[in-house]
């Protein structure tokens, strides 16, 4: 090659989209259903999430994995310690919670990627990747810290 513009096609970054997201789901063979008009959920590894993607001056893949049973929002202190420590030790993914009516706690995971330039196939696959992989290991440890 003797410039870029040498490179395939699909090389090349492109923007990303819910078409994007519904193929590359469909061809890592996930059980997935719509979730509104940008987004599409499904469990991995026992726990359920949402990918979604979001569009427009700022383009990002959205990855959310939600723990599976709520927590007794008599132990947020302890969860506090959780997420400080996954925090300070990973990157990856946010760790948050909000109480419901039964004073409860629902602990969720956020990771997401900006993609505002777009990406190629491989950048996009890697980050979904990437954010189901993270969380997992997130909520994984938060079973093994709270029970299931």
């Amino acid at each position: 090659m003797s410039s870029p513009a040498d490179l395939p096609a699909s090389d090349w970054p492109y923007p990303i989209s819910i078409e994007r997201l519904r193929a590359h789901a469909q061809a890592q063979g996930f059980a997935v259903t719509p979730a509104g008009a940008n987004g599409l959920r499904g469990v991995w590894g026992a726990y359920p999430f949402d990918i979604a993607i979001r569009v427009g001056d700022v383009s990002v893949l959205q990855v959310r994995g939600s723990y599976a049973d709520p927590i007794p929002a008599a132990r947020e202190a302890d969860l506090v310690g959780f997420a400080n420590d996954w925090h300070r030790e990973h990157i990856w993914p946010t760790v948050f919670w909000s109480s419901d009516a039964q004073d409860r706690l629902a602990v969720r995971t956020l990771f997401v990627a900006d993609f505002s330039g777009g990406a190629t196939d491989e950048q996009f696959a890697e980050a979904v990747t990437l954010g189901l992989a993270t969380s997992g290991q997130c909520l994984r440890a938060l079973t093994s810290a709270f029970g299931s």
